[in-house]
């Protein structure tokens, strides 16, 4: 897949064209539903987890928010591998900037009128300046490594397969299995490196990058049963956790997290699988796909106000309930996205703003070599 046709690549918030594969599309719904599963069951499912860990219930829950951490992993390695030979266009970091001030300023309005009154100072701050609150940790990470993709990509493109794969080894080598190891051995140890999530993502980043450039060979279908197989791993360390070494706060619990061993290789060897099959093409899928950015900025508060936990963690049909609010709180937060922002908001933002999109196209940054 050459270059030209590489706006695949380009970050999750984009708007998705017909004419795309539609098998990535795919892969970001399916990691978008799994992080809004592991936000719904937060809270009282979680503690049900933790104060009732013999339980069926506990069990599953804990197994359940296993999955949703590692889907972040899932983001940047498709970042990496679509964007390493993307030319950047400035625009687009200013359109998702926009965005999020939008959905800032929408929230930011319904929670004053839903509460008669006017917002507070620390309301107006978050409106203000929306990355800087740790409710939007994701992005405004990504954000700074997109800022930084210009002069990385160019790095990347530069160095030979050698040269490229020890990096990433490296990387995997500091930033993954050596934490993986650490816990194992001596209980959770925060950043042991000094690491930081901007560090796990610029790792991720180069190792999607490195599958771009040098693609892995053999059938997808190997890349399959990897990833069976270390998603088996990531659900028996949980269950191991929960109903045999003392609960979920024991050691096993954090495998789950993106920089352990068992996340990292069973989202990388789902994002081979999804990029090795057969190409298809889904209108819908590519329509939906370009709104998991809105999702993400919208599906905690949807969750918090219209598919509240607390009433059904410990009632009857509670497995029900939970596929209704994760399917539901998906389905809304897209067709808003869909409806507000990529039809109405985004038309604002850029005619508010093109003037100073068009002064930044005019100092070109570093194209990939």
């Amino acid at each position: 897949m050459s270059a030209a046709k590489g706006d695949q690549g380009l970050p999750l918030y984009l708007p998705a064209r017909a004419a795309r594969n539609s098998n990535p599309e795919l892969l970001r719904i399916l990691a978008m539903l799994l992080i809004v599963l592991y936000h719904s069951l937060l809270e009282e499912p979680y503690t049900l987890a933790v104060t009732a860990p013999s339980e069926l219930r506990g069990s599953a829950v804990a197994m359940l928010i296993a999955f949703g951490r590692p889907a972040n992993n899932v983001f940047l390695l498709l970042a990496g591998y679509y964007g390493v030979q993307t030319p950047f266009r400035p625009h687009r970091l200013w359109n998702l900037a926009g965005q999020t001030w939008f959905y800032a300023a929408a929230l930011a309005v319904l929670s004053a009128a839903a509460n008669r009154a006017l917002p507070g100072f620390s309301d107006l701050l978050q409106l203000l300046s929306p990355l800087s609150q740790n409710r939007w940790w994701f992005i405004t990470i990504y954000m700074g490594l997109m800022l930084f993709s210009p002069w990385l990509n160019r790095f990347l493109c530069s160095l030979e397969e050698g040269s490229l794969r020890r990096l990433c080894l490296l990387s995997f080598a500091l930033f993954c299995l050596l934490p993986s190891v650490l816990l194992a051995v001596y209980g959770r140890i925060t950043n042991p490196l000094g690491a930081s999530y901007l560090t796990w993502f610029f790792a991720l980043y180069c190792i999607g990058a490195y599958f771009r450039r040098f693609p892995p060979k053999g059938k997808a279908s190997v890349q399959l049963r990897l990833a069976l197989a270390w998603s088996a791993v990531l659900l028996l360390t949980t269950v191991l956790s929960v109903n045999f070494f003392g609960g979920v706060m024991d050691r096993l619990w954090y495998m789950h997290q993106p920089e352990y061993l068992p996340a990292f290789l069973s989202a990388l060897h789902w994002v081979l699988y999804f990029i090795g099959r057969k190409p298809f093409t889904s209108r819908i899928i590519n329509t939906v796909s370009g709104c998991t950015f809105g999702v993400y900025l919208l599906h905690t508060t949807v969750l918090e106000h219209l598919f509240p936990m607390t009433e059904h963690a410990n009632g009857g049909g509670f497995y029900p309930y939970v596929l209704l609010a994760v399917f539901g709180t998906f389905a809304l937060c897209a067709a808003a996205d869909f409806l507000f922002w990529q039809q109405i908001g985004q038309r604002i933002w850029t005619a508010l703003t093109g003037k100073a999109v068009q002064a930044v196209r005019k100092r070109r940054a570093p194209k990939p070599l």
